[in-house]
C-alpha cells in the first residue's frame, strides 16, 4: 500500500483534495517525475507491499527505487480503475499498463 499525504501544505505547494493528489501523482508517476512524485509524500511516508518483500520503505528509498524503475522500464504507466473518496480520506485501484495512456479523465 502507498500512502500520500494530501493535506502535506508547503509555500510552494497548492491545496489540494485527496482525489486531485491521487491524480497528480499518477501524472508524475506517468511522466517518470520522481521529484514530483516525492513531493506528495509526508517525510513520515512508508510503504508496506509485497514487492520489497514486505519490508517497510522510506520515502527517500521508495523515491529511488521508483526512479530506477522509470528508468528501466520507461514504457510502464499507472492507469486509473477506480476511486472513493471520504473527507481526507482517499481509496483507489489502479494498473500498471505497458503502454502509453491514451487519455487522461479529470
Amino acid at each position: 500500500m502507498t500512502e500520500i499525504n494530501p493535506t502535506l501544505q508547503t509555500a510552494s505547494a497548492p491545496s489540494r483534495e485527496p482525489d486531485e493528489t491521487v491524480l497528480q501523482y499518477i501524472e508524475y508517476y506517468n511522466a517518470a517525475d520522481t521529484a514530483g512524485m516525492k513531493s506528495l509524500m509526508s517525510p513520515d511516508f512508508t510503504r508496506v507491499g509485497s514487492s520489497q518483500w514486505a519490508r517497510p520503505m522510506q520515502r527517500d528509498a521508495y523515491s529511488d527505487m521508483s526512479r530506477r524503475w522509470n528508468l528501466a522500464f520507461d514504457e510502464t504507466h499507472w492507469e486509473l480503475i477506480d476511486m472513493v473518496t471520504s473527507g481526507q480520506s482517499c481509496a483507489n485501484s489502479s494498473s500498471r499498463g505497458h503502454e502509453p495512456p491514451v487519455a487522461y479523465h479529470r
